[in-house]
């Protein structure tokens, strides 16, 4: 169930919510990590999901450029394999901040950085050279990360309710 940023007051009576500001203009949030528990999403997940981000984008050291570069970058070489096994995790991220009910603006930028990546890496060589310097992963898990504390921040300021 999401829970509504409200700038003004709701009251409650006896089951049914009565609200003087529409839906429209609350913003959508799951907030706290014990309203994240049920969802399946903690401060724990996204930490898993940030060291998968460094795996994928910036785990290994080429030594002679020393420049980082992650098993999306190795994974491109195989024509075809490589950019789609790498969609998979930044998917999986927007379907966490989906879960959450995280803004659509971040949700929209994740999916360009998803997007943007898919494009880069499906074509020969350019996509290779694309995926050593355009870490989408590591974006995408910036951008989880910040929406997890975002969302704590507005429960732990107490202007959340349950719609």
């Amino acid at each position: 169930m999401p829970l509504y940023a409200m700038n003004s007051q709701c009251c409650l009576e006896e089951g049914i919510r009565t609200m003087n500001v529409n839906r429209t203009s609350a913003q959508v949030l799951y907030s706290h990590p014990s309203v994240f528990a049920g969802y399946g999403l903690n401060s724990d997940l996204v930490t898993k999901y940030e060291r998968l981000a460094h795996l994928l984008d910036t785990r290994f050291q080429i030594p002679v450029l020393n420049l980082p570069v992650g098993l999306d970058a190795i994974f491109g070489v195989v024509p075809g394999l490589g950019t789609f096994v790498t969609l998979a995790p930044g998917l999986a991220m927007m379907w966490e901040v989906v879960r959450m009910g995280g803004r659509r603006r971040t949700l929209a930028r994740m999916a360009g950085y998803t997007l943007a990546d898919t494009i880069i890496g499906s074509v020969p060589i350019v996509g290779d050279i694309g995926d050593m310097y355009f870490r989408s992963h590591v974006r995408n898990a910036r951008l989880l990360r910040e929406e997890y504390q975002h969302a704590k921040s507005v429960y732990d300021k107490g202007i959340l309710m349950e719609a």
